[in-house]
């Protein structure tokens, strides 16, 4: 929920902050993230050629067999899946790594890829991981069920992704650091809401593009 003030959104922040790294610790889902990590890795920075100044991310949703992609910035749609393809042999990947730990354990076939990018939209200070999120909870999945979510990035999660994560189960690499310090902004997969960042916290909240908390 939005909050209404610049306090409410500072402690909102520094609880995200407290959340990273206590995430539950059965290996499978998080095994899988690392796998993810290496794929977005390859794809990011030795098929794509891209910078630090943006990231890629892969998300795999176990209950439905979905491979979903997303980055902050352009993600070339016309050679995608053959992409991924190739940069998953790049990092000596088989999708038979990803196992469907929601069903015992089965290897799950091919999974189907989304393109995350394609009916995202604007990305505008939407973090690739939350780019994913976001996608997943528009499809329906509830908050309680995003255990069953794994994510990887080709960047280490800032401590807002990372701690957001956490607090629901979802197992991700590169995870944050307790004390990391947060990007500069960052916005949240459910209310939307932008938060920004100075030297002593908080200083500029935007909550669903109407309520601005902070000097713009």
């Amino acid at each position: 929920m939005p909050k209404t003030s610049l306090h409410a959104a500072n402690l909102a922040a520094n609880a995200r902050h407290n959340a990273v790294g206590t995430m539950t610790l059965d290996p499978t889902p998080s095994g899988i993230a690392i796998v993810l990590a290496r794929m977005a890795s390859a794809l990011h920075w030795y098929l794509d050629h891209r910078d630090s100044q943006s990231v890629t991310a892969f998300g795999y949703q176990a209950t439905v067999g979905r491979l979903y992609v997303a980055r902050n910035g352009q993600l070339t749609a016309g050679t995608l899946n053959a992409r991924i393809a190739q940069a998953a042999r790049h990092a000596g990947i088989d999708f038979a790594d990803m196992l469907d730990w929601g069903n015992g354990g089965e290897l799950l076939i091919e999974p189907v890829i989304v393109n995350v990018n394609a009916t995202f939209g604007e990305t505008d200070v939407w973090h690739a991981e939350m780019m994913i999120m976001r996608h997943i909870m528009q499809e329906g999945l509830a908050k309680q069920s995003l255990r069953w979510v794994a994510i990887g990035a080709s960047s280490v999660c800032c401590v807002n992704c990372s701690g957001w994560m956490s607090k629901y189960a979802v197992h991700h690499a590169p995870p944050a650091q307790r004390g990391d310090a947060p990007t500069r902004s960052w916005r949240h997969p459910s209310s939307q809401t932008v938060t920004a960042y100075g030297q002593g916290g908080v200083e500029y909240y935007l909550a669903r593009g109407q309520q601005s908390l902070g000097v713009t």
